[in-house]
């Protein structure tokens, strides 16, 4: 007798699903710019004030949002990219409204954010692209050639989040490499990276592990297609009652495990997101 069939959950329809492809892009810690503050002679210059203010209102405005939106349920339900805009106008009029090692220090941060919003900018698109395939729903048990493809997909996402992670684990090495060739006298890169340090570091320990979730996602999603690929021909995908019925129990078995080890990690996420949101936004 055939196992009793299983029911995966599906994409579009689970909030555990969906928050992996929207929440977790709150892991950019955009929130690290407001330590650009503690470089106080940028904003000892009335022109130049008025930048730094537009930048440190994007952060709040950011930050704010992002408390604004987040469900304890299902994380956070819209994320506004927008204002990296708002926040790279800042900079610019810091920029050409000051002089020496101020625009300088100011074209650093500015390097930093590029940086950041290409790395979320191709996770955001990869995101997408995962939730428009639907890669653990709709399976046609006659086509064998989906799975590659969804696999393909999935890898395609670790590595935009991999990318994103790099970006943010190497932030401070990268600024201080840009300030030493733009020529910045030490005494004055220490201080703009005690700043940052200060704002970034315990925010990033939380992005981290929001990273470190979404791996473990892409990952059970590949094991889990992978299952499929192996037990190929032993299972089928019943679309009258949306589901994937096995003949092997063990094969079934490990499919659970997997999801159930995709909702953990989703659970987590959202978890992080939480504590992430509620943090005190510091002000320069």
């Amino acid at each position: 007798m055939n196992p009793p069939p299983y029911r995966p959950p599906q994409e579009g329809k689970n909030p555990l699903v969906r928050q992996i492809l929207l929440a977790s892009l709150i892991a950019v810690p955009i929130f690290g710019l407001v330590a650009f503050g503690a470089y106080r002679s940028i904003v000892a210059q009335q022109k130049s004030r008025a930048g730094w203010q537009e930048v440190k209102s994007s952060a709040g405005e950011i930050h704010d949002d992002l408390k604004k939106n987040y469900d304890p349920k299902t994380g956070v339900t819209n994320v506004d990219l927008s204002k990296f805009d708002k926040m790279r106008d800042g900079l610019k009029n810091v920029s050409q409204n000051s002089t020496g090692d101020d625009a300088r220090v100011a074209d650093a941060m500015t390097g930093y954010l590029d940086r950041m919003q290409a790395a979320v900018k191709n996770y955001q698109d990869v995101a997408n692209k995962l939730r428009a395939a639907r890669v653990l729903d709709d399976f046609d048990s006659s086509d064998q050639k989906q799975i590659p493809a969804r696999r393909e997909i999935v890898q395609q996402f670790l590595e935009a989040n991999g990318a994103l992670k790099l970006v943010i684990t190497n932030s401070e090495d990268r600024i201080r490499a840009d300030l030493v060739q733009a020529k910045v006298p030490e005494y004055k890169i220490d201080r703009v990276l005690d700043g940052f340090h200060a704002s970034v570091a315990p925010k990033n320990v939380l992005t981290i592990k929001i990273r470190q979730c979404d791996d473990k996602i892409g990952g059970a999603m590949l094991d889990a297609l992978n299952m499929l690929e192996t037990e190929w021909g032993h299972w089928r995908a019943d679309a009258t009652v949306d589901k994937i019925i096995f003949r092997s129990t063990t094969a079934r078995e490990a499919y659970e495990k997997d999801l159930a080890d995709l909702k953990a990690a989703a659970n987590e996420q959202i978890k992080l997101q939480g504590v992430l949101v509620n943090q005190a936004n510091p002000q320069p």
